[in-house]
This record gives structure tokens, C-alpha cells and sequence, in this order.
């Protein structure tokens, strides 16, 4: 089976219906897999095939690394393994 073949058996999520559960400006909390939390600004929420939605963020806290950005995949509810939300 060719590459083509296969895609065109594949039915493409309807990510469309789903609305993302973070805008751009939102803060969110993640926690690295040694247990540091993060406060992230949201810069970028984008769609996944898998229904899923790529998080793109800048470190707001700790102060040591405001340079750095986060990426990490949350689903519709918002949560994911390192990302739960602030309240």
C-alpha cells in the first residue's frame, strides 16, 4: 500500500467542534517531570489530529527562566501530564 493509499483511509478528526481550552494571554501551571512549576503565558494553542491541542508558551515564573518557552500537548479539557490550570 502506497502513502497515498493510506491517507485516504484515514478520517480526519473534527477538531473544528471542539473549542481550544486556552486563548492566547491565558496562565497556565506546568510541572517539569523533577517536580518544578512553571507558570506559562500562552503565546500559541494550536489543533491536533488526535483531537488534542499543542500548547506553545513563555515561562512567566520562576524569574530564572523567563527566557525559556514551554511546549507541551493538553487535551479538550485542558489538562495534560504536566499541565493543570490556575486558578
Amino acid at each position: 500500500m502506497s502513502i497515498l493509499e493510506a491517507t485516504e483511509h484515514i478520517v480526519p478528526t473534527r477538531t473544528a467542534d471542539v473549542r481550544a481550552p486556552y486563548r492566547r494571554g491565558d496562565r497556565i501551571c506546568a510541572t517539569s517531570p523533577e517536580g518544578t512549576r512553571f507558570q506559562v503565558r500562552v503565546e500559541a494553542v494550536t489543533p491536533t489530529s488526535s483531537g488534542e491541542f499543542a500548547i506553545m508558551g513563555a515561562v512567566v515564573a520562576p524569574r530564572k527562566f523567563r527566557s525559556h518557552v514551554l511546549s507541551t500537548v493538553v487535551g479538550a479539557d485542558g489538562f495534560g501530564p504536566a499541565v493543570r490550570p490556575t486558578a
